[in-house]
């Protein structure tokens, strides 16, 4: 399945987890240089990642009302955001969490929590 992801990274999978962990903003950087705004890697242990780095792109995929399952590919993350974080539930679970969290995000919520503060 690894060879038919976009531009994938050659070195081991033991080596590109241990780059991403030492400096995980580095690493994409490095190989985005190489490989442009979208490639592959595949860290040791976790599975394969596809990694985006054009803005528009990222927008886009994140607009869609898309089927695929986001928050099992942000699985890495769980021990740091929990087991109930938005960023690891999907479809109407997902779309029904995100709806109670955005008015506070909204500019009228800025507002709102700034005037409370002054």
């Amino acid at each position: 399945m690894f060879s038919q992801l976009p531009n994938c990274i050659t070195s081991p999978s033991w080596w590109q987890l241990l780059g991403w962990i030492a400096d995980p903003i580095g690493f994409q950087q490095k190989y985005s240089q190489k490989y442009g705004d979208i490639f592959s890697m595949q860290l040791s242990g976790l599975g394969s990642y596809v990694i985006i780095s054009r803005p528009q792109a990222i927008q886009e995929i994140f607009s869609q009302d898309s089927k695929f399952d986001i928050g099992r590919g942000n699985k890495i993350a769980e021990p740091l955001i929990g087991r109930n974080s938005i960023m690891l539930i999907d479809g109407a679970r997902h779309r029904r969490e995100r709806k109670l969290l955005m008015p506070p995000f909204m500019e009228k919520g800025y507002r709102f929590m700034l005037n409370k503060s002054a």
